[in-house]
């Protein structure tokens, strides 16, 4: 029976790892693209009155749900094997600092001196920005300057909260300790969910962290008993597109579906996203084709996510407001072409030339300045490897 849901074999299990984070990279680039076509289109209600805009596109905003699963289940994976030993507390949280903060600060550096110039043209509607939560992600009831990082203001959260448990819980009430904070979040939601902003108690038993929660026990499912069959593989895979297009019909013939309501989007969006996690998961991805692409854009997703909505806002408002050119339908259908290709070609440059070199000094600067013992990573060329990367919001949050 045990062979339906699993497949048993070690030498399979272990032959098939890169194949597993091929399909991460894989779930990233789609991830990353969806965020990116929610935003051209939406904001399109900001700069050309909606006319590029209809409800069913929310669902691209599920690609920041798909980012919190799979950042859950990435950090699991990547940590199992040494949970219980001191030093693994350490590493982990020297390489997600050096992951997440370079280049989100570098970008961060750049809005700060146009908010120093035009405060009122960064987040005036969310009542403008904190700046130093900006900066360190920490809880705070105002966006940062980069709007997207809301989601790494999750992240963060969800890293100190699984630092705290590599440090003081063994392996294997990793699980039991998941489980109870879901059962906390669900019994907020249950008894008195009326969160907003990002503060810390909020953050502490937010819905979205369920998706973090859910990641990760399909991390300890898979390190305990192997991957999915691929029959279970194909069901959880059915599922999630089926849902994803039920959801997109509700989204069109509803229209006034408020998904700031974060129990509904997570119902919405994070119940599908998990099928489609567990439904790719076990399915050999490979670098060529459409696959290859979204694969390759994986690669890149955090610099995709991070940059994208400066991009999409610049050239809404060089067109609109500069040049004062209203967009039609047509017309917005060719911007969007463009904004696409123009954030994908700029999101793979910043990976390239700003993204990993700021990650690897950082990385050595952190290593120096807390001596940790030995190198956290080896060869960084390796540590920058996208099979291994953590955790991004989204990617590309956004996403996030």
């Amino acid at each position: 029976m045990r062979n339906l849901f699993f497949l048993q074999e070690q030498r399979e299990f272990q032959g098939e790892l890169m194949q597993r984070l091929e399909s991460i990279q894989f779930l990233r680039g789609l991830a990353a693209f969806a965020v990116l076509l929610f935003h051209i289109c939406t904001l399109s209600n900001d700069y050309s009155g909606g006319v590029f805009f209809a409800p069913f596109v929310s669902i691209g905003n599920a690609g920041v749900d798909l980012f919190f699963v799979i950042s859950g289940f990435v950090m699991v994976v990547t940590t199992y094997e040494k949970f219980d030993v001191p030093s693994t507390a350490a590493r982990f949280a020297v390489h997600r600092l050096s992951r997440i903060y370079p280049p989100y600060w570098i970008l961060s550096g750049a809005l700060l001196l146009y908010y120093i110039y035009n405060p009122a043209g960064v987040n005036s509607k969310q009542g403008g920005a904190d700046l130093a939560a900006s900066f360190l992600l920490t809880p705070s009831p105002l966006l940062p300057l980069l709007p997207v990082a809301w989601t790494l203001m999750h992240e963060v959260l969800f890293y100190f909260v699984f630092f705290i448990a590599i440090c003081f819980l063994p392996r294997e009430n990793l699980g039991k300790a998941l489980a109870m904070w879901a059962a906390a979040v669900f019994l907020k939601i249950a008894t008195d969910w009326s969160g907003s902003g990002f503060e810390l108690n909020t953050l502490l038993l937010h819905p979205f962290n369920l998706e973090f929660i859910s990641g990760a026990l399909i991390g300890l499912l898979y390190k305990r008993r192997g991957p999915f069959s691929m029959r279970i593989s194909t069901l959880f895979l059915s599922s999630g597109l089926v849902l994803f297009f039920v959801v997109g019909v509700f989204l069109q013939r509803s229209k006034d579906v408020d998904l700031n309501a974060a129990p509904l989007r997570v119902f919405l969006f994070g119940i599908p996203s998990l099928f489609l996690f567990a439904g790719c998961f076990s399915i050999n991805f490979r670098r060529s084709g459409l696959q290859g692409i979204l694969t390759r854009m994986g690669d890149y997703s955090y610099s995709l996510y991070l940059t994208h909505i400066l991009l999409i806002h610049l050239a809404y408002r060089l067109i609109t407001r500069k040049l004062n050119i209203t967009l039609t339908f047509q017309s917005n259908g060719v911007l969007a072409l463009f904004l696409i290709f123009l954030c994908i070609f700029s999101g793979w440059m910043f990976f390239i030339f700003i993204e990993k070199s700021s990650c690897a000094a950082f990385l050595r600067f952190i290593e120096n300045l807390l001596r940790v013992k030995g190198r956290i990573s080896g060869d960084h060329s390796k540590s920058m490897n996208p099979n291994v990367r953590q955790g991004q919001v989204g990617e590309e949050s956004g996403q996030r």
